[in-house]
């Protein structure tokens, strides 16, 4: 009875008042205006890292070696630079920014996907580097040697004879006299185009000659026992110029691609300024990308895969799938491309004076140059270990789930820890990720250090977006972290791979890691020294500077103080100072 009276009453006031009872509040909302963006994050992301996390591996894949990888790595930041000012430019000239940012879209597929058709090298791929002979033996009798086709590096030969023989081998220049070389004497075949066809080159402790194989000989019952040298293996030059300009078109599309959809979020969010609708829950779509695509793109290569060769072309097709849903929602909402802020390039440098700013861009550009190394070949690695494509996947989707509550309360952790605090931790992060992935031998061991990538780039750039917010003067905060994010995600980028990619093929990849590793651990202690040890006391003496004159300016523009006044609240100051 109390219950239905209590109904009654409520419904009574609710008549009374002439109004109907509200709806009961779901614990959920759609806005309907922030839908499209969102949509445009998920499908923009989900075509870029469908591809751009195992492009590493498709380079090798067609016989592009580390040093190859490094050297292309090392030009694309030029391509990224260049994209966004060169589109930017021709939207404003033109006014058609939406059809300038589809077609940055519609290129940077077409020659991403024409990597597809880059014809491989023929010694350098996986396949021609399993096959390669360990060592052989050659004849004397059937010299010259045969086609060293299915070699990848040129032949180091020394002769063998029975031991009542004094064997030695006969060079006979073109135009000049023979001469007997020793059987000390190192022959190396060098590696041509069609295999170990180039001039023979002989030396002994006092004669070096290159000969033609046919100028050569040694003495019947001798072999030459030959193996590979420890020497890089050259790709096919055509192999790699035509990736290398393939590759830089499509970062030149792709950068303003990335840059125009910030440029529109923020658009839309300064717009429509609804509560709780900031520019990161916009990017969440971008989050939950990088969530799905990755494993599911990774199980399809492995489906259609064969054993001893992997298709990557799944990842390219996604890509493309992935893309034309981008346009086809653009077109939909009538989705309207805004360029981004115009960079104060003389102000900024001003900006760069101060030391605490110019350190914080070398220690953004470093850790770029940490991330970049592991972006670029840690796939690589878990490859070599004999990873499977769609596990590869899984440790994007961890990394990515872990990172969700952090970029959620990121402003709280940050205020919580200090922002230089978390840039230092980033450092160390790094130096425990690439110690512990080197030591690993069982690719599924990866994942735990997967997990410190929520403080080594999550934490790490929200943390270095709001200290350049700190850094920045009135009117350039756009300017200066748009700075700081070329340096780290371009510059940075291809600085590490570059330099990676060279310790990888020098030294192998343990070596790299832990060389990485030590570099990046060096470079936190250097940092936590040089901040707290001056840069702090530095920036807190010259904001005591400005106060005093902000006060002395004050107080000059007053009526009626004495000087006994001023002088007493300089001397204050002055004691705050010390």
């Amino acid at each position: 009875m109390g219950a239905t009276a209590e109904g009654n009453g409520v419904a009574e006031a609710n008549g009374n008042s002439g109004q109907p009872p509200a709806p009961p509040r779901k614990w959920y909302h759609i806005n309907k205006q922030f839908m499209p963006i969102k949509l445009i994050y998920f499908c923009c992301h989900a075509a870029g890292i469908s591809i751009l996390p195992l492009l590493t591996l498709h380079m090798t894949s067609i016989g592009l070696t580390f040093a190859d990888v490094a050297q292309v790595y090392l030009f694309m930041p030029v391509a990224s630079f260049l994209g966004p000012p060169v589109i930017g430019f021709l939207a404003d000239r033109t006014g058609r920014i939406r059809d300038l940012y589809i077609g940055c879209l519609v290129m940077h597929c077409v020659f991403h996907h024409a990597l597809l058709f880059v014809p491989p090298s023929p010694h350098t791929t996986p396949e021609a580097l399993a096959a390669s002979a360990n060592g052989t033996a050659l004849s004397c009798t059937d010299w010259p040697p045969p086609s060293c086709a299915n070699l990848t590096r040129s032949l180091h030969c020394h002769l063998e004879c029975p031991p009542d023989s004094e064997g030695e081998l006969l060079a006979c220049p073109a135009g000049d006299s023979c001469l007997s070389v020793g059987a000390a004497a190192e022959l190396v075949l060098q590696l041509g185009a069609d295999g170990c066809q180039l001039p023979a080159l002989l030396t002994d402790n006092v004669t070096e000659l290159e000969l033609a194989h046919a100028e050569l000989s040694c003495p019947d019952g001798c072999r030459l026992e030959c193996a590979p040298g420890d020497e890089l293996p050259i790709s096919d030059r055509t192999t790699y110029w035509t990736y290398f300009f393939l590759r830089l078109a499509a970062t030149f599309f792709l950068a303003p691609a990335f840059t125009l959809l910030d440029a529109t979020c923020l658009a839309v969010v300064k717009e429509f300024r609804s509560p709780g609708q900031n520019f990161g829950r916009q990017r969440v779509g971008g989050i939950i990308a990088s969530v799905i695509m990755p494993p599911l793109v990774g199980a399809i290569i492995d489906a259609v895969s064969t054993p001893g060769a992997t298709d990557y072309s799944p990842a390219f097709y996604a890509m493309e799938i992935c893309m034309v849903l981008t346009i086809v929602t653009i077109f939909v909402f009538h989705l309207h491309v805004s360029l981004p802020e115009k960079a104060h390039i003389g102000q900024l440098f001003k900006v760069l004076r101060r030391p605490e700013a110019l350190v914080f861009i070398l220690v953004v550009a470093i850790l770029g140059s940490m991330w970049g190394f592991l972006e670029s070949f840690l796939f690589v690695f878990l490859k070599k270990l004999k990873a499977p494509t769609y596990m590869l996947g899984l440790t994007m989707t961890v990394a990515g789930l872990a990172s969700i509550p952090a970029n959620w309360w990121s402003d709280a952790i940050c205020s919580r820890i200090g922002h230089i605090n978390i840039l230092i931790i980033s450092f160390f992060g790094y130096l425990a990720r690439y110690v512990g992935y080197s030591y690993i031998r069982n690719p599924w061991l990866a994942f735990p250090f997967e997990l410190l990538e929520v403080a080594t780039t999550h934490l790490m750039w929200n943390s270095a977006a709001t200290y350049a917010g700190q850094l920045a003067p009135p009117g350039l905060l756009a300017t200066l972290t748009g700075f700081a994010g070329a340096l780290h995600y371009s510059f940075g980028r291809g600085i590490g791979s570059f330099l990676g990619g060279y310790l990888m093929a020098l030294f192998g990849p343990v070596i790299a890691m832990r060389s990485m590793g030590v570099a990046s651990g060096v470079c936190g202690v250097l940092y936590a020294l040089a901040f707290y040890g001056c840069l702090r006391g530095h920036m807190t003496r010259r904001e005591l500077r400005q106060r005093q004159k902000a006060l002395t300016r004050q107080q000059s523009e007053k009526f009626g103080e004495g000087p006994h006044e001023m002088a007493a609240m300089l001397e204050e100051v002055g004691m705050a100072a010390k």
